[in-house]
């Protein structure tokens, strides 16, 4: 699969390459992942700025639909605030 710029920042892309690695680390019998940063780095000083997505807050802000590509939907009339991983 060849993938252009644009492509990489396609939100509902995210959510299913989150998902494929959830599976996979599940397989593992890992029970955590180590995802990427979602935060908007602004000064390259700070260590963890290669990990995020982009110094714009709008491609942050779509990025973080890896969130749920990792967890799983939330169910409809869940209780905000409250952790939610798919499956338990």
């Amino acid at each position: 699969m060849r993938f252009s710029f644009l492509s990489i920042r396609d939100p509902e892309l995210i959510k299913r390459i989150g998902a494929a690695t959830a599976l996979e680390v599940r397989a593992t019998g890992i029970p955590y992942t180590f995802a990427p940063c979602i935060a908007v780095c602004r000064d390259p000083r700070w260590g963890r700025c290669f990990e995020s997505y982009s110094e714009d807050p709008k491609i942050v802000r779509a990025m973080t639909e890896i969130i749920p590509g990792l967890q799983g939907d939330v169910p409809a009339g869940s209780q905000k605030g409250v952790p939610y991983v798919s499956g338990k």
